[in-house]
C-alpha cells in the first residue's frame, strides 16, 4: 500500500512539474550591439520597448515621435534595433542623431532568430516587455503613443492578466511528455488496482481446485 501511495504522489509531482514548464517563461530578444556583440533585451532591468525598424521607412521615423512621447512621461529604456542587413555601426549612431534619440536608446542590429521568434515581417515593429521581461504587447505597423502608453502603464502595474502567451513558446513537446506521463500512471494504476487482484483472485481459485482434486 505505500509503494502505492508513493508512486501516486511521485506521479501528481511529475504532473505539477510539467505544468509548471508548460506555464514557464523562457523569453529571448537577441540584437548585435553597437559593439557588434551579441546581446539580449532581457539583460537589461526595467520596462522595455523594442522599437525595429529600417532606416529608409517613412512610417519608423513618425514611430519615433510616438515613442517619444511615451518616453518622455516614463522611465523605461528603449532599444532601436535596425532591421537592416550590412548596415555599419556608424549608421545606426547616424540614426540615433539624426532623430535626437536619448541615452535611453540602446541601438543595434536584430538578429535572425529574433525576426524568426516573433515573425517580424512589416516595420516599424514594437515589443513591450515589463521588468520581469514578460511580453505584455506586440505591435505591426505604426502604432499611436496612446497605445504604446496604455501597454506601458499595465507593463508598470503588472497587470499580467493583460499580457500577452509568450510568442516563443512551443508547447507541443511538453503537451508530449505530459501526455506520456499520463498514459504510463494510468497503465501503473491499472495493473496496481485492478489486473494486478484479479490475476491473484483467479491464481488462488485454481489452486483451490487444485488442492479439491488432490
Amino acid at each position: 500500500m505505500r509503494k502505492k501511495i508513493h508512486f501516486l504522489s511521485v506521479f501528481i509531482i511529475a504532473i505539477s512539474v510539467i505544468s509548471t514548464l508548460n506555464h514557464a517563461s523562457n523569453v529571448s530578444i537577441s540584437f548585435i550591439n553597437k559593439d557588434n556583440e551579441y546581446d539580449d533585451v532581457t539583460y537589461y532591468s526595467g520596462v522595455k520597448i523594442v522599437f525595429v525598424y529600417l532606416p529608409t521607412c517613412p512610417n519608423c521615423h513618425q514611430e519615433i515621435d510616438e515613442i517619444k512621447e511615451v518616453e518622455n512621461a516614463y522611465n523605461i529604456t528603449i532599444f532601436g534595433l535596425s532591421a537592416k542587413f550590412n548596415e555599419s555601426n556608424e549608421q545606426i549612431l547616424n540614426y540615433k542623431e539624426e532623430n535626437n534619440l536619448s541615452d535611453n536608446w540602446i541601438m543595434g542590429y536584430v538578429t535572425n532568430k529574433t525576426i524568426l521568434d516573433y515573425k517580424i515581417r512589416i516595420v516599424p515593429f514594437l515589443i513591450i516587455l515589463d521588468d520581469f521581461n514578460n511580453v505584455v504587447a506586440i505591435f505591426e505597423g505604426f502604432t499611436y503613443a496612446t497605445t504604446i502608453e496604455e501597454k506601458v502603464k499595465i507593463a508598470i502595474n503588472h497587470e499580467t492578466d493583460l499580457y500577452i502567451s509568450n510568442p516563443q513558446q512551443d508547447n507541443s513537446d511538453l503537451l508530449k511528455i505530459l501526455f506520456i506521463i499520463i498514459g504510463i500512471g494510468v497503465s501503473i494504476i491499472v495493473i496496481a488496482f485492478v489486473v494486478k487482484p484479479g490475476i491473484e483472485i483467479l491464481y488462488y481459485k485454481i489452486k483451490d481446485r487444485k488442492e479439491k482434486k488432490t
